[in-house]
């Protein structure tokens, strides 16, 4: 069971699957859109050569 809440009310809620694959409610959707991932989008890449080890700040 999973359930979404804004303040003390909770706007949503179901099973886990149904509240992160298919959400209803507008404040559920936008809490879902803020989830960060980690590492760059799938195909960003940084130009450049990344530096020695020994070359590294401290």
């Amino acid at each position: 069971m999973s359930a979404s809440r804004c303040g003390p009310t909770v706007v949503e809620e179901g099973s886990a699957e149904e509240v992160f694959d298919a959400p209803r409610h507008p404040y559920t959707k936008s809490l879902l859109a803020a989830v960060l991932t980690a590492g760059p989008p799938r195909g960003a890449t940084r130009p450049g050569t990344p530096p020695a080890g020994a070359a590294r700040p401290r």
